[in-house]
């Protein structure tokens, strides 16, 4: 989860891009109205800050015991 109004959300693009292009699973998710370094201050809006740890949880819990989809975890 990037923040839409982030200045360097150029570098987390091509960082998600170079994830994928080697054959990694990479999700990018733009948060509007977020800047730069926004999860760290969850107190500035916490109902969005609750929904996007909510989604980044349900994330790694289906890649990396669900689905198993990371291709990692006991065997």
């Amino acid at each position: 989860h990037v923040g839409a109004a982030d200045a360097r959300i150029d570098h987390v693009v091509e960082g998600v891009a170079a994830l994928k292009a080697a054959g990694m699973k990479a999700r990018l998710i733009r948060i509007p109205r977020a800047d730069q370094g926004w999860l760290a201050y969850p107190a500035a809006d916490p109902a969005l800050a609750r929904r996007s740890l909510d989604e980044i949880v349900a994330y790694l819990r289906r890649g990396l015991t669900e689905e198993r989809a990371f291709g990692v975890g006991p065997a």
